[in-house]
């Protein structure tokens, strides 16, 4: 049920058209707590897209809950397939870079869960919509803030700090927008092979994202990771500075 101070301050209308998308994995105890303490702190109304059972209690929290099998990981041994090698740099106790490769790369397994949920948020009319990941405790307060800005935008976003990646890039872990301008990005692939071989705005998700919709010229909010973190708890992995592809 939506909570009395949204509903004094936005529409039945609006949120009728309004659906936040969680993104998880719940294969422990640890990522289905982090996703439950997320499911919690939402009254909007939320569709669960997963690739791993939920359990019986998270399945309560959702108002719908979309879930494939399939989990497409690109894992190591293949980075030479697609020309790339990812990895992460720290410096150590010598003040030495040291680079380690990545064991896998999940951003097309991510992008399939979107583009699942997008085509179902088709299907329920919905027209606004906010992805979130499961380890990011967006308050309501939050949504309902870009929910009523993303009337005159297309799209909010959160850019990464400098230097995070090669290429200029924004989290795909939370992120606000109208689904016909979500649509032409998550839908440009129909498979792995098509995913990985699109560099023309970078390797990673976050980076393809934000300069593919920079290059339509939609009309984009842009805030930082860094002010979102300072509203509410965000997941562990987007606070980087230390990616780096060959």
């Amino acid at each position: 049920m939506v909570t009395e101070i949204i509903s004094k301050k936005i529409s039945k209308n609006i949120i009728d058209r309004t659906l936040v998308i969680v993104l998880a994995h719940p294969n422990d105890d640890h990522k289905t707590n982090l996703l439950n303490e997320c499911l919690n702190g939402i009254s909007f109304p939320k569709l669960l897209s997963c690739n791993y059972t939920p359990t019986k209690e998270t399945q309560d929290m959702c108002d719908w809950v979309l879930y494939v099998k399939e989990n497409p990981i690109l894992f190591y041994e293949d980075f030479s397939k697609y020309d790339m090698m990812l990895s992460r740099w720290h410096i150590d106790e010598n003040g030495e870079r040291i680079n380690l490769p990545h064991k896998f790369d999940n951003a097309y397994a991510v992008s399939h869960l979107i583009q699942n949920a997008l085509a179902y948020a088709k299907y329920l009319k919905k027209d606004i919509i906010h992805v979130v990941n499961y380890d990011f405790a967006i308050t309501d307060d939050i949504l309902l803030e870009n929910t009523l800005e993303i009337i005159d935008n297309d799209l909010i976003v959160y850019t990464c700090p400098p230097h995070t990646f090669n290429n200029l890039a924004c989290s795909t872990a939370f992120f606000s927008g109208k689904i016909k301008t979500l649509d032409s990005f998550f839908n440009q692939w129909g498979n792995m092979d098509e995913y990985y071989w699109y560099k023309h705005h970078g390797h990673f998700l976050e980076e393809k994202f934000y300069n593919y919709m920079k290059m339509i010229s939609v009309r984009i909010k842009e805030n930082t990771l860094d002010e979102l973190g300072n509203k509410c708890k965000i997941g562990r992995h987007a606070i980087v500075a230390d990616f780096v592809y060959d």
